[in-house]
């Protein structure tokens, strides 16, 4: 059981990461190639992404402390699956604001 829950949540922390550096990737494509800034890839924009969120991140709330075993899964999990909503919704509003303005 602990083997299914750590292999998942690494499983899902690896692909919140690509989906992040992808997501970042287009909007620096759209927004900021434009106006002269060479192009990066979703290798850099994944590094870019961690770094970012190395000096932005917030604590752990209290409440991921005193869950346990399937409750903890089921809190990052739904802690991580509102990451990837956020990072698709900045990925709609981007491409919105990038068809507007060509």
């Amino acid at each position: 059981m602990v083997g299914i829950m750590l292999f998942g949540t690494l499983g899902l922390v690896v692909a919140l990461g690509v989906l992040r550096g992808w997501v970042l990737s287009y909007l620096w494509l759209w927004f900021l190639v434009p106006v002269g800034v060479p192009a990066i890839g979703v290798a850099h924009a994944m590094g870019m992404s961690l770094l970012i969120s190395l000096f932005t991140s917030h604590a752990a709330s209290r409440d991921a402390e005193m869950k346990e075993g399937w409750d903890a899964f089921r809190y990052l999990t739904t802690k991580l699956l509102g990451y990837a909503a956020t990072a698709l919704t900045f990925l709609g509003f981007g491409y919105i604001l990038a068809a507007v303005m060509t």
